[in-house]
């Protein structure tokens, strides 16, 4: 993100992905897989996926 600033660039699906990931680390799940941006969306829109 910070070379895309840099280059003046706009990442916006880069800067949601960033975004989730930091709501995984707030949640304390920085050492899960990828399925943790899943358990986020699941909050964010109150609705289990599976």
């Amino acid at each position: 993100m910070q070379g895309a600033r840099a280059l003046g660039v706009s990442l916006p699906n880069t800067a949601a992905a960033q975004e989730l990931f930091n709501a995984c680390a707030g949640h304390g799940w920085s050492e899960l897989d990828h399925s943790a941006m899943v358990r986020v969306l699941e909050i964010l829109a109150q609705h289990e996926v599976a």
